[in-house]
């Protein structure tokens, strides 16, 4: 008997724990929650409510066998009042959980979702061609680079070329004769140190360090048969009119040219 006693007092105490779980299960007011929290909820209260069945059961037997001191009508109604609420919260858990889903598809279903959604798709994808775009720039700008280098450099290349053909290049300048004379011509180029005189006879020219050295070679042309014509540099500007006065004095006729201090001449 005492066993007994015993095991009914757990039992009463089992009870008693589980009525506390219910309660304060049923006093929750349930809160919005995700489908997988909903479920994990409902899985948890039927496996209560088995327990409190299976519970409910074996006092139910106790009491048919005439043990003493059985839990009494009214503990058994409590329970199976619990075991009632309890199928109401999962009726309750149910729906909420179906309302859920409905609201979840609706969500999905709305043509603003489905614009979202498109919009999304589009913003992805301008966003890859932005990056495309940025690489192509990317590839673009190095190579102009390159090309504004290689540019540069050919630009160095040629003012240095252009600055050697100007060092060295020579300006040439070719004497035609008069076609209105049958006079011989002589080109007498004035510059800084010599005097020089080209003809047809003589097309590199003899070369005289004075005016005086030029003056006497001038007694023995012809002047009738020859004339002259002065090209002066700037280098003996301001004195060439004496040379030029004395060619005129002594009966040659003589023209006058002024030619660059490098230019080359020649007589064809």
């Amino acid at each position: 008997m005492s066993v007994v006693g015993i095991i009914i007092l757990v039992s009463l105490l089992l009870i008693l724990k589980l009525l506390v779980q219910v309660t304060l299960a049923v006093a929750e007011t349930v809160p919005e929650v995700s489908e997988a929290e909903l479920n994990d909820r409902i899985e948890s209260l039927e496996q209560t409510r088995r327990e409190i069945q299976d519970e409910f059961a074996r006092l139910n037997r106790m009491r048919q066998e005439s043990i003493p001191d059985v839990p009494s009508q009214d503990q058994m109604e409590s329970v199976q009042t619990s075991i009632e609420r309890l199928d109401d919260e999962i009726i309750k858990l149910e729906e909420t959980l179906k309302k859920s889903r409905q609201r979840r598809d609706d969500l999905n279903n709305r043509p603003d979702a489905t614009i979202m959604k498109e919009l999304e798709e589009n913003i992805r994808k301008l966003k890859e061609l932005l990056d495309k775009l940025r690489e192509k720039n990317a590839e673009l700008a190095k190579r102009q680079r390159t090309l504004q280098a290689t540019l540069d450099d050919l630009t160095k290349q040629q003012a240095d070329l252009d600055r050697q053909l100007s060092e060295h290049a020579v300006q040439k300048v070719y004497a035609i004769p008069s076609s209105s004379t049958n006079k011989t011509p002589y080109l007498l180029i004035y510059g800084q140190g010599t005097m020089t005189v080209l003809s047809q006879a003589d097309p590199t020219g003899q070369s005289f360090t004075s005016v005086k050295a030029f003056y006497d070679w001038v007694a023995g042309r012809n002047k009738k048969t020859e004339y002259i014509v002065l090209y002066v540099r700037p280098s003996r500007f301001g004195k060439y009119e004496e040379i030029l006065d004395e060619l005129r004095r002594m009966g040659f006729d003589v023209g006058l040219q002024v030619i660059g201090e490098e230019t080359e001449i020649a007589l064809q």
